[in-house]
């Protein structure tokens, strides 16, 4: 949803409903400084200068690092398309010492 100059209108309105209908045409009001900023923000909404975000190298660094590790890459990759054919043809087994030692390896070293 877009809403497009809003914002500014809600505030004049109710700023002219605030100061009232009893004051002179031109006179100041302590809401003025309000009306000057709506009208510098209409002059740079129509200047095209927009918002922006920048990332800091490290997060830069992160996000490029996440990428990598989402895809895998060359061996890996067809050792991982082995593993899922064999899953897919109910042939893949996995010996229960091998788990049970890289389980205590990560252990040691997890307490290490």
């Amino acid at each position: 949803m877009k809403i497009d100059g809003a914002p500014q209108k809600v505030v004049g309105a109710y700023l002219k409903q605030s100061q009232g209908t009893n004051l002179k045409k031109g006179a100041k009001t302590e809401n003025n400084h309000i009306d000057e900023n709506l009208e510098d923000i209409s002059k740079v909404k129509n200047q095209g200068i927009n918002d922006k975000v920048e990332l800091s190298n490290r997060s830069k660094a992160m996000q490029q690092l996440n990428e990598a590790l989402e895809r895998p890459q060359g061996e890996r990759q067809e050792r991982i398309m082995e593993i899922k054919r064999q899953v897919d043809a109910g042939t893949y087994n996995v010996a229960p010492e091998n788990v049970a030692a890289a389980m205590m390896t990560d252990l040691i070293k997890d307490l290490g």
